[in-house]
């Protein structure tokens, strides 16, 4: 499964098990960063194997924007948008 930067996933496995997350960077076709924008903040992303989460079928394209045109993205603005996304579920 391909994973693209600003795709929602839950993560499997770990302590942040059970925990939703935003890919924020993609390593190569086996790891991904992953972001949550509190025990995970975008300044230390969380690097973790795909075979650890599940892909949500639900892409943030605002965070996808950002990152793409390297603008800053607060903390705040990627636990509001897994929030958003989670009430849409």
């Amino acid at each position: 499964m391909k994973y693209e930067i600003g795709d929602l996933v839950l993560s499997n496995a770990g302590r942040d098990k059970g925990s939703f997350l935003i890919v924020v960077g993609v390593l190569d076709n086996n790891l991904v960063f992953l972001a949550d924008g509190k025990s995970r903040k975008i300044e230390k992303p969380k690097l973790k194997k795909i075979k650890h989460i599940s892909k949500i079928n639900v892409k943030s394209t605002l965070i996808c924007d950002k990152i793409k045109c390297n603008e800053k993205i607060p903390n705040a603005l990627i636990r509001k948008e897994i929030e958003r996304i989670k009430e849409e579920l």
